[in-house]
């Protein structure tokens, strides 16, 4: 066990055409000049806010995970980049606290897997037959039909 605190639970949604809108204009300030020449920030057209949502020509990054843990790739390194790994649109958002802990416990990991005795045996019993690594040859009980 550790002290970690649990992960925030994050989930993906669609933006509407008002959030979009309201996510440009924390970037840019569209104006427009009065008859008096003085400028005045004004809400983006909707056509802008449409076009700027149905990009499909991979100028914007499209994200279609959330990972809160690092992920194991198959060579057996680590994945967990800060914030978006565009190549794979994973939005990666890892607590300080379990990267802190990550970076404190990959040396003594290594070390624990170096000292590990590798006798390529199997304690694992089955639980139907006693022998080791092997499947039933039949089930006791009819399974219900569906």
């Amino acid at each position: 066990m550790t002290s970690l605190p649990p992960p925030e639970q994050w989930v993906l949604c669609k933006m509407n055409e008002m959030e979009v809108a309201e996510m440009i204009e924390g970037y840019i300030d569209y104006y427009t000049v009065d008859e008096d020449g003085t400028l005045r920030s004004v809400h983006l057209p909707t056509p802008f806010v449409r076009h700027f949502m149905q990009r499909h020509d991979g100028a914007l990054p499209t994200v279609v995970a959330i990972a809160t843990a690092p992920i194991v790739l198959a060579d057996g390194v680590l994945l967990a980049p800060e914030g978006l790994d565009r190549e794979r649109g994973i939005q990666f958002l890892i607590q300080d606290e379990l990267r802190a802990w990550r970076h404190a416990a990959s040396t003594s990991a290594s070390t624990l897997i170096a000292l590990t005795p590798r006798t390529g045996r199997s304690s694992t019993r089955t639980r139907w037959d006693g022998r080791r690594n092997t499947a039933p040859r039949y089930w006791p009980h009819s399974t219900p039909s569906c």
